[in-house]
């Protein structure tokens, strides 16, 4: 299969004689042609029942070639077989995020109805859970995360998600930069560090600085130029926040916010006057010409 000297046809009969269709996935893996597959799978539906992979390939081809009509058709006829797996779900919440369809799905995963094809989709299954807003769920798949002794940086992530919904900002302070430690470059990471630090009226630490500005997004250069802001040195602000708005892919950015506000600032400190000086304070006075 992998020299690709074998015609499918050839690996279809293989897999019928001996029941195993694991072949058919290897085969479809290496040839990399959504529509063979399609072509395959539309005359062929009982692969689907034969090999459960068979049925998402499928549905992941379809998706390739932009035919959601035949995907909601397909998630429909087959919803009995295959709605315990999340991987069922991720496709049926693309394309109908209704408030009935997302009930649907939370149910399932409150009553542990979930199953997972791919080791990757229970991560992806506590993220649409944080999106959702649905905590406590997430707590128990988290710790379902925690038992498995799975990625301990995205457990430690998703914990500090949780925590900074629930009104726990200090605290998820502390897991957020305890997962900054295993991966310096997970955008989200650096963003909630720098963004609770600056709310919460703590010093952000030059390797957040310097893990944004390597990030380089427009969002980092925007939370570069804050910092700046708030440390009062609004030459290295400017300069953050040009490449913030250099950065934008959209006409709407904050960035531009930011920019008036930072040249209101700028002028505001070049036109300070002083009307009255404290005891025990020197004066040096100049004219318009620098004397003395």
């Amino acid at each position: 299969i992998d020299k690709k000297e074998i015609s499918l046809d050839e690996v279809h009969q293989f897999c019928k004689s001996n029941n195993k269709y694991c072949l058919l996935v290897n085969y479809f893996v290496v040839e990399r042609n959504a529509e063979k597959l399609i072509e395959f799978c539309m005359k062929d539906e009982s692969v689907f029942k034969q090999e459960v992979r068979m049925y998402f390939l499928f549905i992941g081809a379809l998706r390739e070639q932009e035919k959601n009509e035949f995907i909601k058709q397909y998630l429909e006829k087959y919803a009995k077989e295959f709605d315990s797996y999340y991987e069922y779900w991720s496709e049926l919440l693309r394309l109908d995020s209704s408030k009935k369809r997302t009930d649907e799905f939370i149910s399932k995963c409150n009553e542990d109805k979930i199953v997972f094809l791919f080791s990757e989709s229970e991560y992806r299954l506590v993220e649409k859970l944080l999106d959702f807003d649905e905590y406590d769920v997430v707590k128990k798949y988290i710790h379902r995360l925690e038992l498995h002794n799975r990625d301990k940086f995205l457990i430690k992530k998703y914990r500090a998600a949780t925590m900074l919904a629930t009104d726990e900002a200090v605290e998820a302070l502390g897991l957020f930069r305890e997962a900054f430690e295993m991966d310096p470059n997970d955008s989200y990471v650096v963003d909630r560090i720098i963004t609770l630090s600056l709310s919460n009226n703590r010093n952000v630490e030059s390797k957040y600085i310097n893990a944004a500005i390597r990030i380089g997004t427009s969002r980092m250069y925007l939370l570069v130029a804050e910092v700046y802001i708030s440390q009062g040195d609004l030459s290295e602000a400017k300069k953050a926040n040009k490449k913030a708005i250099l950065l934008s892919t959209t006409d709407i950015t904050p960035a531009y916010g930011q920019f008036m506000n930072l040249e209101t600032r700028i002028k505001e400190n070049k036109e300070r006057k002083i009307s009255c000086v404290e005891s025990d304070v020197a004066v040096h006075l100049i004219n318009e010409k620098n004397d003395k």
